[in-house]
This record gives C-alpha cells, structure tokens and sequence, in this order.
C-alpha cells in the first residue's frame, strides 16, 4: 500500500515513478508504537540511511516521553527522497497518526494514503 501511495503522490505531479533510470530514488521506513515500545521496518529504507538512530529517536518521543493516558497504537512512515548518481538525500519528511484496529482495507488504504501525501507536501512545495 506505501508503494503504491507513493507512486501516486510522484505520477500525480507528473514525474517518473518506478523506473531504473531515474534521477531519484525513494525510500522508507514505516515505526510501529505502542506504550514503552518501538519496532520499525526498514525494508524498502536502505543501508546507511541512519535508521537506528531514527528509531531511537521516535522511541524516546512517541514511546517514553509521551504523555498520553490511554494505551495507544500509532504508526508513522518516514520518507527519503536520494540523488540517485551521488547517493545524497535530497530530502527526508515523516508523517504519523494513530492506528485504527480492525480497520477495513480501504481505510487503512486512504490512512497510508494520506499520510504520504503529508509527508510528501513539502517536497513538491506544498505546506
């Protein structure tokens, strides 16, 4: 669902997704939270691309330092845009919310979809 979302975001502005020749290269990492507790996936997110120090940090912020009272689930996705000749990040944005359990395959769709249009926004100017 994630790569089909970004896919959408990057054609829908009328630029080049999924090819091998492209200039830029997309990746992510998707942090799972419940209370006192952090597990990410760093699949599609690449070597090198500091995601140890990533979750360390959203653990310390969304799991320890959290202040909220009720037991909660949340997810984020945290997106890197990589210069594909030099292998610099050009640009790294996330996006975060709650987990809704026993959501139907079309909510989480528009969830995800949504938040990778947020976490996107900026990289094609938007707020």
């Amino acid at each position: 669902m994630i790569q089909n979302s970004i896919s959408k975001q990057f054609t829908s502005k009328g630029m080049a997704y999924g090819r091998g020749d492209s200039d830029l290269v997309v990746a992510y990492m998707v942090v799972y939270q419940e209370p006192g507790m952090t597990s990410s996936y760093e699949t599609y997110f690449g070597y090198g691309r500091d995601a140890n120090q990533i979750s360390d940090l959203a653990h310390t912020r969304g799991a320890l330092e959290n202040q909220r009272p009720d037991y909660f689930r949340q997810a984020g996705v945290i997106i890197d845009v990589i210069d594909s000749r030099t292998n610099k990040l050009v640009y790294r944005n996330f996006a975060k919310g709650d987990v809704i359990k026993g959501a139907s395959s079309g909510t989480r769709a528009a969830r995800i979809d949504a938040a990778v249009a947020q976490a996107l926004a900026p990289f094609f100017g938007g707020n």
